[in-house]
């Protein structure tokens, strides 16, 4: 198994009153499995959604408690689906990634789409239970419920073998 870690739209314009609660805990956990990722040299990738700020507005970029390494894969979507016209595949493909862990914003809108879109894609996709948004708790726990989803001490014991 090769896995990469996808963190996507934790941006500072989807960091509303709807969904601070919701992100302020996914960041907890997402910052909770950068280092694993880092120290085993697994890739890690940013994804950033422009349709709504463009890359020059404030509210396209990364919400600063997230620990960001701009060293890391940045990607840059117009559509829910990451892996829609896109460089995520050519990625995955040329770094021999078969499993991609999925945490971020929004649960039930890009974060199921490029869930969708790795299984369209032979990919095996997980969702980082604990680190998933939305504006929405009850649904993140209805994505949660109807998909993989993994813990972040099951996944630790697994990639620390």
């Amino acid at each position: 198994m090769k896995i990469a870690l996808m963190i996507i739209d934790m941006q500072k314009g989807f960091y509303t009153e709807a969904s601070k609660v919701t992100m302020d805990a996914a960041i907890k956990t997402i910052n909770k499995i950068l280092p694993i990722f880092r120290n085993k040299k697994y890739p890690i990738v940013w994804v950033q959604h422009e349709e709504e700020y463009k890359s020059s507005d404030e509210g396209f970029e990364i919400i600063s408690s997230l620990d960001m390494n701009k060293d890391e894969y940045i990607i840059v979507k117009k559509y829910g689906n990451v892996f829609n016209k896109t460089k995520c595949k050519e990625i995955f493909d040329n770094e021999n990634i078969n499993t991609v862990l999925i945490t971020g914003y929004c649960a039930e809108y890009c974060v199921l789409s490029s869930y969708r879109g790795a299984l369209d894609l032979d990919y095996t996709p997980l969702l980082l239970h604990g680190a998933l948004a939305s504006d929405k708790y009850e649904n993140i726990v209805f994505v949660e419920s109807i998909h993989q989803s993994i813990l972040i001490e099951s996944l630790n014991t697994i990639i620390e073998k």
